[in-house]
């Protein structure tokens, strides 16, 4: 009867609704301490973003670092390295940052050059695979991102770039904006620059030892690597949001079936 073959599909309805619970529950708990983190990371990365403006902005030297300008002979090809998941189950969250990826690169000027892809995670390596791109995967996990990870493929990216490989390199991630959704987020990553506002005042009341340009130099390739590494934190947080929202959905579904 109807009746009976509409009560055949419960038992599997309440298993798949403990496990979508389940997983709504643990992505709320990634999802906590992925957004502590994030804030943590942001707190330090504003300050270190204080200190390289105050280098920049000082004056009495050029202000310029191997990281701060393109090389003169550099090619004309701009990398975007697009920072995805290792997992599905998050609604839109890869394929999504992958299309307007895709769009932000065909909408450049030929005068742009060329540009390519690169990414962290799985699911962005997998969804370039599937239409043919080739892509350089780096084989990070993206979940929960590790510093020594960031460490790894900054100073690799860095070295290209100083190479004259690339005119420009860009990060694209989803960030979490109210109400609980994700927007994806292209941003200039090299050659870097900590802020476009000129500090007032920069290098007023300070002694700089050593020299200005020294100095960049060797806090500009940190303050870039803690860059990448807050777009992971970000991406992450993102995540995990989109997983608990997806989750919660299913579960809702299963309970009005």
């Amino acid at each position: 009867s109807l009746r009976s073959s509409a009560q055949l599909p419960e038992p599997r309805l309440k298993t798949a609704r403990k496990i979508t619970r389940t997983m709504k529950l643990i992505a709320v708990t990634r999802m906590r301490r992925a957004h502590d983190a994030r804030q943590h990371a942001d707190l330090y990365a504003g300050r270190l973003n204080r200190i390289v403006e105050r280098l920049v902005n000082g004056g009495g030297t050029s202000g310029r670092s191997a990281l701060s300008q393109a090389p003169e002979k550099a090619a004309a090809r701009t990398l975007v390295v697009v920072i995805s998941a290792d997992r599905g189950l998050c609604g839109g969250f890869n394929s999504g940052l992958m299309r307007v990826t895709q769009e932000w690169l065909a909408r450049r000027p030929p005068a742009a050059g060329a540009g390519e892809m690169a990414t962290l995670g799985k699911r962005g390596a997998l969804y370039g695979r599937s239409h043919g791109w080739d892509m350089r995967d780096f084989a990070v996990p993206t979940a929960q991102p590790a510093f020594h990870d960031a460490v790894r493929v900054g100073n690799e990216l860095q070295s290209a770039f100083r190479a004259g490989n690339y005119r420009e390199v860009y990060l694209a991630y989803n960030r979490v904006i109210p109400p609980l959704r994700v927007q994806p987020v292209l941003q200039r990553w090299l050659p870097f620059s900590a802020g476009e506002q000129k500090a007032q005042g920069a290098a007023d009341g300070f002694i700089i030892e050593p020299a200005r340009d020294e100095l960049m130099d060797a806090i500009l390739p940190q303050a870039a690597i803690f860059m990448l590494y807050l777009a992971l934190l970000t991406s992450a947080a993102g995540e995990h949001t989109m997983r608990m929202v997806s989750m919660d959905s299913a579960t809702r579904n299963a309970d009005e079936l």
